[in-house]
């Protein structure tokens, strides 16, 4: 008796098995070889998707088109209307040189309050970024001309690492969450391009005061 009540498990165990092992109706009869075909199969199956572009401002937004492989374009801020000294023309009517060789000595220089802590005098000053002719623009090192909401074309130069970084997402902040379409906070829009360097602070600590009194 005993050994037919294990014959009888036996058999059902047998045909479970071949259940579970066998292509069910209206799925996909090839069999899966890892967790990860098994998901992305049925990533594959999901017909929609949460996207936010109708909830986007795309007047202030510029789009990237990424330098890294495998990254796809994504979005970042404008900066230009947010300028209160724009356009520069109004000001800088006639060449910097002209400008600068007419300006009284009394007069106090334009600009005074800015102070360029980017790197050393001999490396760059205004107009390694700024355009001598048209301060309207930006220039690169090849004297190439890019508008002022291009300006992490001209961060990438030099700072091409924590570019890539901020292609891949992986430096500056996201505006969007993380429901497409992708949308990064630009380089200026953290860093002062005069004095880029974030200032040295103390780390944040528990407050073990406050619970100690507790």
């Amino acid at each position: 008796m005993r050994k037919f009540i294990i014959a009888i498990f036996f058999l059902l165990g047998i045909i479970l098995l071949a259940q579970n092992c066998a292509p069910h109706g209206g799925e996909h009869t090839h069999g899966h070889h890892g967790v990860m075909d098994k998901i992305k199969e049925h990533q594959e199956e999901l017909d929609y998707a949460i996207n936010a572009t109708n909830l986007l401002d795309t007047n202030y937004l510029i789009k990237v088109h990424a330098t890294v492989p495998a990254v796809k374009d994504f979005l970042t801020e404008k900066k230009l209307h947010k300028l209160t000294s724009f356009p520069c023309s109004n000001c800088h009517s006639k060449s910097l040189k002209e400008m600068q060789a007419n300006r009284a000595k009394a007069i106090k220089k334009a600009h005074w309050d800015i102070q360029l802590a980017h790197a050393d005098e001999s490396v760059m000053n205004c107009t390694t970024c700024h355009s001598k002719n048209n301060m309207n623009e930006l220039i690169t090192l090849s004297g190439q001309p890019l508008q002022i909401n291009e300006s992490y074309k001209l961060c990438g130069q030099c700072h091409s690492t924590q570019k890539k970084d901020w292609e891949g997402g992986a430096h500056g902040k996201q505006l969007n969450g993380w429901k497409p379409p992708r949308v990064a906070k630009t380089c200026v829009s953290c860093h002062n391009p005069h004095h880029p360097s974030f200032p040295s602070r103390f780390p944040a600590r528990l407050n073990t005061n406050s619970l100690e009194k507790e």
